[in-house]
């Protein structure tokens, strides 16, 4: 199969070739968006000797490109910096073809909410109005919840002994230098959770799965990513937590363009670097705003959906069980 001409492809971007630069290939393999007769290194062959992964290069291709017509000055400089170093650091480093496909998956998740980010104004300031305007109903069912929930809801209204956590670490990209030492061991954002889910698997009903990967669900993190710093019984010692939206695809997909973002397990994960494991720990999926609060030196989840009615929830750090629910609609009028 062979190419004529296209734009300078994103997966190989030098640092002195304009980004538009044109060029005629002609690739004579699997039409991946680089002239396959001068594939390099091993990344490269790979994608030219595999149809799905150079289908999966071509639509990545396509998909930079159009974000960088819509991009400001500012940025195009962000998305050129963040794709070099994914070439660098992420999808050059792979040394077989199952590890290629996840990097094109979750880089092409992260750019597909690209527009998105563009839009991310969840502010601290926005919450804070929020809670000292709107009126919150307690779902408590029973009294010593319902006054334990009140008197958290004062304090976050009038602001008394509360405090939003800062994260240690707050990038929207996943290639962002920020995380390169959480990186280092771990695949932190990008397979950072793997879950099985049986329903979805036809094989596993059916009884013909033969690998591990016919029917378990890599997560792909999508921007934010934050890393919150938090303290374990008032002593040195620290516990992270991780936090990411997030978006699973299947290893099996056939169609090249059918990520699915947005979808998977989104929130807060208990993470421990040294040991490459993390535990998603809070929220429910719906919830749109989320934080980590402080009241009284202890550390709170806290959850906003900021749809037509709002709901509020906080659940305890360590007991994510015990919480408190809220709703902008009186359950009682």
């Amino acid at each position: 199969m062979k190419k004529n001409c296209s734009t300078f492809p994103i997966t190989r971007i030098l640092g002195s070739v304009p980004i538009f630069a044109l060029f005629c290939a002609a690739s004579t393999v699997n039409a991946a968006s680089f002239d396959c007769t001068k594939a390099a290194i091993d990344v490269e062959k790979i994608i030219c000797s595999d149809t799905f992964i150079s289908k999966l290069d071509d639509r990545l291709n396509i998909n930079f490109r159009e974000e960088i017509e819509k991009a400001s000055d500012e940025e195009k400089t962000n998305l050129i910096k963040h794709q070099k170093h994914w070439l660098k650091f992420t999808r050059n480093r792979c040394e077989d073809a199952k590890c290629v496909r996840r990097a094109y998956w979750s880089k092409s998740i992260e750019l597909g909410s690209f527009s998105v980010v563009r839009l991310y104004k969840k502010s601290d300031g926005d919450l804070k109005q929020i809670l000292s305007t709107a009126n919150f109903y307690s779902t408590a069912n029973d009294n010593i919840t319902a006054m334990m929930c009140q008197e958290i809801l004062d304090g976050l209204k009038q602001a008394k002994a509360i405090d939003l956590v800062k994260p240690k670490i707050s990038v929207m990209s996943y290639e962002d230098t920020a995380l390169d030492p959480w990186k280092q061991h771990c695949n932190i954002g990008q397979s950072l959770v793997i879950y099985p889910d049986l329903s979805m698997c036809p094989k596993a009903v059916s009884g013909h799965a033969t690998e591990s990967d016919d029917c378990w669900f890599p997560t792909y993190g999508q921007p934010p990513f934050k890393i919150f710093e938090i303290p374990i019984d008032k002593t040195d010692k620290q516990r992270y937590l991780f936090y990411m939206d997030a978006g699973h695809v299947t290893p099996d997909v056939e169609d090249a363009g059918s990520e699915a973002g947005g979808s998977g397990d989104a929130g807060f994960f208990d993470l421990d670097a040294n040991h490459c494991k993390a535990t998603h720990l809070w929220p429910p999926s719906w919830h749109v705003y989320r934080n980590i609060i402080n009241i009284k030196d202890k550390y709170y989840f806290l959850g906003l959906d900021r749809g037509k009615l709002y709901k509020l929830t906080i659940s305890p750090i360590d007991n994510t069980k015990a919480k408190c629910d809220w709703s902008a609609k009186n359950p009682n009028p």
